[in-house]
């Protein structure tokens, strides 16, 4: 190549590596996180099950981009499955049924080369938030939270609270009750951290659902729907259950809320099929979030 070839294609190459470098940039300052309902093991057969899902669901995790995933219903052998599958992601969860591998858990997932976690923790929505016996109030099951507490390996300084839920889905006593422990739990651990809180909350996502009420119109941090916060009621199907029909329920039971100065950029359900595989009962939900400069919120 001549000095003269050199000279004429340099513009470019610069044009093309400062291009590359802007979304690289771009990819590298938000956080991705996904809500995701597997439907658990051992309840569906044939195209269905589990083992003809799990790797539809690795993919759409990997298809969106997500940093951070809030999974419901997963049981012990999911959580291995999803740990083989997604070797990048480290795993927090434990058992709704006995606080180890025995019933459901909310696991949530996150990039090993993105987060490190700081701590994690596990609670039951019943009183005290110990390991219950018994379904708390109305409810049908046992039902808990998980949480862990992220900081960014690239900026320590940069944390991220982290909390993954399931409501019952029969009890509405219950769900009003486990919407107002884990407002208690973020005024505790969350005032001067962002949080993202995400789940099945089988109820919608609006202004007569008692949860969402207590979630987003009360207390501090203030939270507030990333999905309604970009999209306008009645702009887009919301449904996110489906119940392996094809016919989205018309209300969206999937949330993602935050607080303390993330900025949703993008949201969106994610209704993609995998070489024809639907990968769960549940559309999973996904948000970008722009995080706050390090130490402002």
């Amino acid at each position: 190549m001549t000095l003269r070839t050199l000279r004429a294609i340099l513009p470019l190459l610069l044009l093309i590596t400062g291009a590359l470098s802007a979304r690289a940039g771009t990819a590298d300052s938000t956080w991705t996180m996904m809500s995701f309902n597997l439907r658990y093991a051992g309840g569906d057969t044939g195209e269905h099950s589990w083992e003809a899902r799990r790797e539809a669901v690795a993919q759409r995790v990997r298809g969106v981009g997500a940093d951070i995933v809030a999974t419901q219903e997963c049981l012990a052998l999911q959580a291995e499955d999803l740990r083989r599958l997604l070797p990048d992601f480290a795993l927090a969860g434990v058992g709704r049924d006995d606080g180890d591998l025995l019933g459901e858990m909310c696991a949530i997932l996150w990039r090993r080369d993105r987060f490190i976690k700081l701590e994690e923790g596990h609670r039951w929505h019943a009183e005290p938030g110990l390991l219950p016996s018994s379904p708390d109030a109305d409810a049908a099951c046992v039902r808990m939270f998980s949480w862990v507490l992220l900081a960014e390996k690239s900026a320590p300084g940069r944390r991220l609270l982290v909390v993954d839920t399931h409501l019952d889905h029969v009890g509405a006593q219950a769900r009003e009750r486990a919407a107002l422990r884990l407002r208690t739990f973020l005024q505790e651990h969350a005032r001067n951290v962002p949080v993202v809180v995400m789940g099945d909350f089988n109820c919608p996502a609006e202004a007569g659902s008692r949860p969402w009420q207590i979630l987003t119109e009360t207390g501090l941090p203030q939270l507030k729907d990333s999905f309604r916060a970009l999209h306008a009621p009645d702009e887009l199907p919301e449904g996110t259950f489906h119940g392996f029909t094809g016919k989205d329920q018309p209300a969206r039971i999937d949330w993602i809320l935050s607080g303390g100065g993330l900025c949703p950029l993008q949201s969106w359900i994610d209704r993609q099929r995998v070489d024809g595989v639907v990968p769960s009962d549940h559309h999973p939900v996904v948000t970008v979030f722009q995080p706050p400069v390090e130490g402002v919120r």
